[in-house]
């Protein structure tokens, strides 16, 4: 009897080595995306019954600087979903653990998706990507025939009675540089402005601004109302409006294409992405169930779910897309291919409002491109020294501006 008592007792009981513990989840998802990942979520502890999840959305505009007043003081979630664009400045200030030290390995996510997890120059995986988004040319296809694959077939397509929109502020209209020349930085991280297309791509701009029904702005939510109210037939927006623009206007009607190339090459947008990031305030066994719910979320099969009903671009390398089923999500995914990412150890912000600046004031007439391009690279000169000198970096006309003033 005593005997058949242990047995009891140990078929009944959690083993050593079962998963068990309550962690708490910061996000800001909301509608069906919240209810897809509280599914998600649910059937975690359906596997690990000892497991407990607590969910809390937090709005949008007020996750970010939650979690930054709650983290330092050991408080907040043990795991957050957010952007990376957060990520290299909460590494920086030890609010964000390396998910290397806790035995996570690198190889299930793309390049696109590391990129935005990884700090240069910095051993750590600092988060784990969950989707990517990036910018995209969307369609009416009741208005279009054929999407255009170049700048010039765009304008020429405007002219003909088909209204484009194009958002205008840096992140944004990153994009075009490339079909001018190089990027702004190398894979390196080097400042190469001499040989990037900035200048070229802001006089484009300059000269498609002078053209009938193409509309620039540094609202894009003015621009996506103008394209879901039927006023415009192209619209650049980020890849994951997808879902949302697919329930305004209808499934049958929105069309995806490649953003068209330039002269020099093809269109190259920036890469972002949305990240589970680990709190370091969680205790070792709060750590160890946070992980594994974090690798859930982001392996495989939630991410082919997440791209199928959410329409959320996956991070993980082995999701397959069918562009025979699938045609406009691989499209998604082919542009997220071609997409890229600043250097995250240098002070983005900063570099991205100097280039705000830099297409506000083209289009507004106050500076020429070249002047743009000139201002612009001894802003970032000055925000991130250690790129090199303004002899080194600058173009020679700016240098030659210098010395005339």
């Amino acid at each position: 009897m005593w005997v058949i008592c242990l047995l009891l007792v140990a078929c009944q009981g959690v083993s050593s080595d079962q998963l068990q513990g309550r962690i708490l989840l910061w996000h800001s998802w909301e509608g069906a995306d919240q209810e897809l990942l509280d599914q998600v979520l649910d059937q975690f502890m359906e596997i690990n019954p000892e497991v407990t999840i607590v969910s809390a959305r937090i709005p949008e505009e007020q996750l970010k600087t939650r979690y930054e007043n709650s983290a330092p003081q050991g408080l907040g979630p043990n795991l957050i979903i957010g952007k990376s664009d957060w990520l290299p400045d909460w590494a920086r200030q030890d609010l964000i653990a390396d998910y290397l030290v806790q035995g996570v390995v690198s190889n299930n996510y793309t390049s696109e998706g590391l990129r935005e997890v990884q700090i240069q120059g910095v051993t750590g995986l600092y988060g784990l990507p969950l989707s990517l988004s990036t910018q995209v040319l969307y369609y009416n296809d009741d208005d279009v025939k054929l999407p255009p694959v170049d700048l010039n077939a765009l304008w020429v397509q405007a002219e003909s009675g088909l209204p484009v929109a194009i958002p205008t502020n840096f992140s944004s209209g990153y994009w075009g540089i490339y079909a001018f020349g190089d990027g702004l930085f190398d894979k390196d991280g080097q400042f190469v402005l001499k040989r990037s297309g900035l200048a070229g791509w802001l006089t484009m701009m300059k000269e498609a601004q002078e053209l009938s029904n193409v509309v620039f702005s540094r609202d894009p939510l003015l621009l996506r109302n103008l394209f879901i109210q039927g006023r415009v037939s192209y619209y650049v927006g980020r890849s994951d409006e997808w879902a949302f623009l697919r329930e305004e206007i209808g499934d049958e009607v929105l069309g995806v294409a490649l953003l068209p190339s330039g002269v020099i090459g093809l269109a190259r947008p920036l890469v972002h992405a949305e990240v589970v990031m680990l709190s370091p305030a969680s205790s070792h066994a709060q750590k160890e169930v946070a992980v594994q719910v974090a690798r859930f979320l982001t392996n495989q099969e939630q991410s082919t779910r997440f791209m199928r009903e959410l329409g959320r671009v996956p991070a993980h390398q082995r999701v397959e897309v069918n562009r025979q089923i699938e045609p406009r999500m691989a499209t998604l995914v082919s542009q997220t291919r071609l997409g890229v990412s600043l250097p995250n150890s240098l002070p983005i912000q900063k570099i991205e409002e100097a280039g705000n600046l830099a297409y506000a004031n083209v289009l507004l007439g106050i500076k020429t491109p070249d002047e743009a391009v000139c201002e612009f690279g001894r802003a970032v000169i000055m925000a991130a020294p250690r790129l090199g000198s303004e002899e080194d970096l600058l173009p020679v006309n700016c240098l030659a501006e210098a010395g005339a003033e």
